[in-house]
């Protein structure tokens, strides 16, 4: 089976802002913590200055190294859009056979790459705005189409 990644700027952008949620939401709940236990008489403890440190990071550190995007997988011919966090797939969308890969140049002067589907459909799968960049992820897709062939 091969992979190609699709829509990675946004994948990263939607990553990026969990990860700055979760790290926001997670220093609140420890300056939280350390707020119920405050006592004005004690300084602070270096446990506690740990918790406020410590547990961000732990949290940031973990769920960072997670693999989260929007994959496109050639099994047999057969097209299946997923998305994918960790091991998990959800979403999973069965397009079809493709019977090619087009790079063309919409009215708006962005260069498309396009799959036609042997029913006739056309999927516009990226837009991009240089032709250097839509050549490379045109490659890609290519290569995810010509791995799903069988040679006769």
């Amino acid at each position: 089976m091969a992979q190609v990644n699709i829509n990675i700027l946004r994948n990263n952008r939607i990553k990026n802002l969990a990860l700055g949620g979760l790290l926001l939401i997670s220093m609140i709940l420890s300056f939280t913590f350390v707020a119920s236990n405050f006592n004005a008489t004690k300084p602070i403890a270096k446990s506690e200055a740990m918790l406020i440190i410590i547990v961000p990071i732990l949290v940031i550190g973990v769920l960072a190294f997670i693999p989260f995007g929007q994959i496109l997988e050639s099994n047999n011919g057969k097209l299946i859009l997923y998305y994918r966090l960790g091991s998990l797939k959800f979403r999973t969308k069965n397009m079809g056979k493709a019977r090619a890969i087009l790079l063309e140049q919409d009215e708006l002067k962005y260069y498309c790459i396009r799959i036609q589907l042997i029913n006739g459909d056309l999927i516009d799968m990226e837009k991009h705005s240089t032709l250097d960049w839509a050549t490379i992820r045109y490659e890609e897709y290519k290569k995810l189409i010509d791995h799903g062939k069988v040679a006769v």
